[in-house]
């Protein structure tokens, strides 16, 4: 019985890993930024962490921290969001924790690199932007 649920998990952990990839392929495919930034123009706590991720994986670390400063935090939010940790009380914790830290890099990122800076760069084509345009 054990067993079987430890199956069930991991696969339901790898059916999540093939959502994220799908949409990750879907973004990438139709050169999609992120939707916040798209709507109301202003860069959401998550902006630049694709950029991130991608500059990690050409090994330069510094641009990878600009990006986004969180970006080593990814497989803990991957294990938060998934099955494989069965300790509800800990999936919690790290929720709270990295949301937090998530709320506070981006006040600090705004300060900092708003709305001039990459990745914290206003959209000033952002569809609110276009629609307040029209009105008035």
């Amino acid at each position: 019985m054990q067993k079987n649920i430890k199956n069930q998990n991991c696969r339901k952990f790898l059916y999540k890993i093939f959502i994220i990839f799908v949409i990750c392929a879907f973004y990438y495919i139709f050169d999609i930024s992120c939707i916040i930034r798209i709507l109301i123009g202003v860069p959401c706590p998550g902006c630049g962490m694709s950029r991130a991720i991608y500059s990690m994986f050409r090994g330069n670390i510094a641009e990878a921290f600009h990006f986004h400063p969180l970006f080593p935090l990814v497989p803990f939010i991957l294990l938060a969001i998934t099955d494989i940790l069965d300790n509800k009380k800990i999936k919690k914790i790290i929720i709270i924790v990295i949301s937090v830290l998530f709320f506070a890099v981006y006040i600090i990122r705004m300060y900092l690199y708003f709305p001039d800076i990459q990745p914290m760069v206003l959209n000033k084509n952002a569809v609110i932007f276009i629609l307040i345009r029209f009105l008035f």
